[in-house]
């Protein structure tokens, strides 16, 4: 039966039925009735039924907007022209399946490294987290960004183990492209990316190769946006408002900024209550701020001189502040109403306690063994991590976007307890 049951597993297609599974019950228990639409979800289904009908990238009126990357609008639209506007059952189905998506790139990941009991335990883990499960039932680009960063991890990882297949790094510029006209904060990783490859792998042409699909698949876009618009940029985005607030925020002493902090997580992890330092540098009264600052005439372009050179004036401060908006980056994300009933508080601070203990403890684990097992897996999943922790740990940190990158806790603390599932292997090095 053992025997039987180990053969079974060991199929593909076995597998990712499993994990279609998996994914379907996880969907169910932690996801929404309804797909309520306020917020990011009204702009991004506007975007995708303008696109759907051929109406080309419009928001609310009839002009060409750039307020959101093209990206995930895009895919809703592709969903809409097959299964009818706002056909949300087929957008909660269909995003039910780029969990599965993502679960099975990471078993990928581990099963071409000759890891496949890891990987099965790590893409299981994966498909059932329980964010994955809410945001599957959201008009959020989450778990579609999530879906290109697994592509990009698997394949960056079988080059980096000595696959040098050109298709691979062809491939890899399209998921670093997609990725980036999903979320605009990866515009610079590529070049780390490129970097890595030639310092481990010392393929010029390769990395040359990569960059140069990932330039022509986000100048392809940019080429779009200079045709409608005269200007060359991938979305308005938030730049000048980031700039803002942390150039406030700068202004603050060290004492004030961990008193920021503390207010920060008593009222948004404790259910507190705003004070004085969160009404006057929290982002939206800084962003009322600043609007009215324009409203009464002021240039946008000299109030950005201004933030900058404010920041530069207080580099201290500044980076100190880094410290704070990783740390609101890293904390628990509150999900705003309507709530699933299991995804309450007390759940949500639990599987983060499990999340990062785990995450921690696998680390523990993998050095004191004398990083033994899959260890290419291990340092990529940082690599990916600390890219996300210094770009969004200098602007305005939001919970949320530490969310797509929650399957890497997972794999850093899976390969920390990799000599357990894969005994045979625990002494092989990759």
């Amino acid at each position: 039966m053992h025997k039987y049951l180990n053969r079974y597993l060991s199929s593909k297609t076995s597998i990712f039925i499993i994990l279609v599974l998996l994914a379907l019950i996880n969907g169910t228990i932690f996801g929404l009735n309804e797909i309520p639409l306020t917020g990011d979800p009204v702009s991004y289904n506007s975007y995708a039924i303008n696109l759907a009908l051929g109406n080309g990238y419009h928001l609310y009126d009839a002009g060409f907007s750039i307020y959101r990357e093209p990206a995930y609008s895009f895919f809703i639209s592709i969903v809409y022209r097959i299964f009818g506007v706002e056909n949300f059952i087929a957008v909660k189905i269909v995003q039910m399946l780029l969990v599965v998506g993502i679960s099975f790139f990471i078993y990928l990941s581990f099963e071409h490294l000759n890891y496949k009991n890891t990987g099965l335990v790590a893409a299981i883990l994966t498909s059932a987290i329980p964010y994955f499960g809410y945001y599957a039932n959201m008009l959020m680009s989450e778990l579609f960004f999530a879906f290109f960063i697994a592509i990009s991890f698997y394949l960056l990882l079988r080059i980096l183990n000595g696959d040098s297949k050109l298709l691979l790094y062809i491939l890899l510029g399209l998921a670093f492209g997609i990725a980036t006209l999903t979320k605009s904060v990866l515009l610079f990783s590529p070049v780390f990316v490129a970097l890595t490859i030639f310092y481990f792998r010392k393929d010029l042409h390769g990395a040359l190769c990569f960059l140069a699909v990932f330039i022509l698949c986000i100048g392809a876009w940019i080429g779009y946006v200079h045709k409608n618009t005269g200007s060359f940029a991938i979305t308005d985005g938030r730049l000048d408002i980031h700039i803002y607030t942390r150039a406030k925020r700068s202004t603050l002493s060290y004492k004030d900024q961990v008193y920021y902090l503390y207010s920060w997580i008593s009222r948004s992890a404790l259910g507190g209550k705003e004070n004085d330092i969160l009404l006057k540098y929290e982002e939206k009264p800084l962003i009322k701020e600043y609007a009215q600052r324009l409203n009464n005439g002021e240039s946008k372009n000299n109030i950005e001189k201004e933030g900058i050179k404010t920041i530069i004036n207080n580099p201290g401060h500044y980076l100190f502040g880094n410290t704070i908006e990783l740390i609101k980056l890293l904390s628990i994300e509150h999900l705003y109403p309507p709530v699933p009933y299991l995804l309450n508080r007390i759940f949500r601070l639990l599987f983060y306690i499990f999340l990062y203990s785990f995450s921690v403890w696998g680390t523990f684990k993998f050095i004191n063994n004398g990083q033994k097992g899959p260890k290419i897996i291990f340092w990529l999943a940082l690599f990916y991590l600390a890219y996300n922790w210094a770009t969004i740990s200098s602007v305005d940190a939001v919970s949320r976007f530490n969310t797509p990158y929650l399957y890497l806790y997972l794999i850093i603390g899976i390969v920390g307890f990799a000599d357990i599932f894969d005994k045979k292997l625990a002494n092989r090095s990759f």
